[in-house]
């Protein structure tokens, strides 16, 4: 990933304009939507890699690839009300600060 040139054979492979992306993603412009799209991605909860938001339901982590086709498909075996009922109980020990 960090070499350019490497990356722009790659993207040519699978059928797009490498240098163009390459010289895109370096415009002032993509930076400053990046930022943006970093600040309400973290706005609304995200905190890794991968982390799939869909409404205001959040799916992070290889691992719930599977609970989030289900959602796509309306299948989700969690019900609103249990996560609800899950939402009010408190976690045994959390992290904090102390002065």
């Amino acid at each position: 990933m960090s070499d350019p040139s490497a990356l722009a054979e790659i993207l040519n492979e699978t059928g797009l304009e490498g240098p163009s992306l390459i010289t895109q993603a370096g415009s002032s412009e993509i930076k400053e939507l990046l930022r943006e799209r970093t600040t309400a991605a973290t706005s609304a909860g995200v905190f890794g890699v991968p982390t799939m938001l869909v409404g205001k339901s959040l799916f992070w982590g290889l691992d719930d690839f599977t609970y989030l086709e289900a959602f796509l498909n309306n299948e989700d075996p969690l019900h609103e009300e249990d996560i609800k009922a899950w939402s009010k109980v408190r976690p045994s020990a959390w992290r904090r600060n102390v002065s």
